[in-house]
């Protein structure tokens, strides 16, 4: 649910953002049955803001009055968005158009247009790799995203100061080093680590990421390789090295890591947007910085995304072709990020917005940003087995076997 990655909210539960909604039950639609081209539209969406609802109703009336197409459109709260779409799924009362955290569920069904199939070239080409392809399921794209999140090393200068650093950490064993420095001071953390079963997999896929590690490996799950294990047992090395706070394995994220470094107490964490608003009303120190890698690994760090999905009706396609068209338009798009405060994820709104405070870092991180693979199969038995287990990891079990139990759950039929 991208509510957690407005900018002016903190961030709730970014588990949530990653996982999937099963809806049982649904109808399919054939690809080749086109009908005759519709005079409506329905358009579902998520409810961000208040300025959520007049965005949407602009572009219905800007749609309409350029197609002569009308557009039913509803705006429903995150709370029960996925309720009610499954209740019009279940009933065969689609919407034409829905924006939505998860979309796998509707491609294994086969009720979605391929992403190719309804996406102008123009909004093609407008979209980045790494995020076009992150809305694929089974290797074909079916969501489009509309809004994006990462995460960026947050680190607070005057403690770096206290502790004789200067500069954020520029490789994964300075930021160990640097770690253990400050926690040699009285009363400070080096690092704010959250492996709780709030969302670990954010903390342990940024450090995944960036030893070389992945969810999947030519297309089949590796949650247990050689890469990600190493990745753990570092985790597991900060904490026992105490470079970390008492208990990752239970100290969550925005009530842990987040308020640690939020009370000066840590030095470094792993933080959002959502975090830079808190610090800017606390008015706590703190730099950004990109993630650390490994050697010969390029810096990266976990993305998020919500989609635009179309559901395949009869005469719908060139109708939802040109609403998205139009509301991804340079113009419309960008007005919708800058008012909602979230990430773009068209190339000319990134670009229009880069040079911005409060975009800036952040669109940079993302365009290299990877993502969860939320599209496959066991993606949500997965994340589930990761908040249960990821922080035992810290907490006296050993990384390969916390790790192979993941593989297990993710292989499973």
């Amino acid at each position: 649910m991208m509510r957690t990655l407005k900018m002016s909210l903190p961030v709730a539960a970014t588990a949530a953002v990653l996982a999937l909604t099963a809806c049982g039950g649904s109808p399919s639609a054939s690809t080749e049955d086109r009908g005759s081209p519709t005079k409506s539209i329905k358009v579902v969406a998520a409810e961000y803001s208040s300025s959520t609802s007049p965005y949407w109703q602009q572009v219905a009336k800007d749609f309409t009055a350029k197609t002569g197409v009308k557009v039913e459109l509803q705006v429903i709260g995150w709370n029960d968005i996925h309720q009610q779409v499954s209740t019009m799924v279940q009933t065969n009362q689609l919407p034409d158009v829905l924006n939505l955290d998860s979309f796998s569920q509707y491609a294994a069904d086969d009720l979605l247009w391929p992403a190719p199939d309804i996406e102008t070239q123009a909004l093609r080409d407008n979209l980045p790799e790494n995020l076009r392809t992150s809305g694929s399921y089974k290797g074909k794209e079916f969501g489009i995203p509309l809004v994006g999140s990462d995460s960026a090393l947050f680190y607070n200068p005057a403690i770096f100061k206290q502790a004789g650093l200067t500069n954020p950490p520029a490789s994964l064993d300075e930021l160990q080093s640097d770690a253990l420095a400050v926690s040699k001071l009285p009363g400070k953390v080096g690092f704010a680590l959250s492996l709780s079963p709030e969302a670990p997999h954010i903390d342990f896929s940024t450090f995944m990421f960036n030893m070389g590690g992945s969810y999947m490996a030519d297309g089949k799950w590796a949650i247990n390789s050689q890469q990600n294990v190493k990745a753990l047992e570092f985790l597991k090395g900060l904490t026992e090295k105490k470079a970390t706070e008492v208990n990752p394995g239970k100290t969550g994220r925005v009530e842990g890591s987040w308020q640690l470094f939020e009370a000066g107490t840590a030095a470094m964490t792993i933080g959002q947007g959502g975090l830079a608003d808190r610090l800017e009303k606390s008015g706590t120190p703190y730099k950004v910085a990109p993630f650390p890698a490994a050697p010969g690994v390029t810096p990266t760090s976990l993305g998020v995304a919500d989609y635009i999905m179309a559901f395949k009706k009869p005469g719908n396609q060139d109708a939802v072709k040109q609403f998205l068209d139009l509301a991804f338009s340079d113009k419309n798009y960008t007005k919708f990020i800058e008012t909602e405060g979230l990430l773009p994820v068209t190339s000319g709104a990134q670009a229009a917005l880069a040079q911005k405070p409060k975009f800036g870092p952040y669109i940079e991180a993302l365009k290299s940003a990877k993502f969860a693979p939320v599209g496959e199969e066991n993606w949500d038995k997965v994340l589930g087995a990761m908040k249960n287990s990821l922080g035992l990891a810290v907490q006296g079990q050993d990384p390969q076997k916390v790790l192979d139990d993941i593989q297990a759950v993710a292989t499973s039929s």
